[in-house]
């Protein structure tokens, strides 16, 4: 996930199906709350997403797949980089 390229609100709609952003979500909230209050999506560019989540996700100690449905929901509702 740290090496993954800065994809598009567009390319992970694309990429992701509603069940699989619903997931993220679910995933973002159960996991990232235990420690610091959650951020809104919209409050950040996917840039801004994926530089904290490089960081954040093994902090997290998520699996591969699981950080990758977590950045994808956030990427899916971010603002406009």
């Amino acid at each position: 996930i740290t090496e993954l390229p800065v994809e598009s609100k567009e390319q992970i709609v694309a990429k992701y199906n509603p069940d699989q952003l619903e997931q993220g979500k679910i995933l973002f909230t159960g996991n990232c709350a235990k420690c610091h209050k959650l951020k809104e999506p919209g409050s950040r560019t996917p840039a801004e997403w994926n530089k904290v989540l490089k960081r954040m996700i093994p902090k997290a100690k998520l699996s591969d797949s699981d950080g990758q449905l977590v950045r994808a929901y956030l990427i899916a509702n971010s603002k406009q980089g």
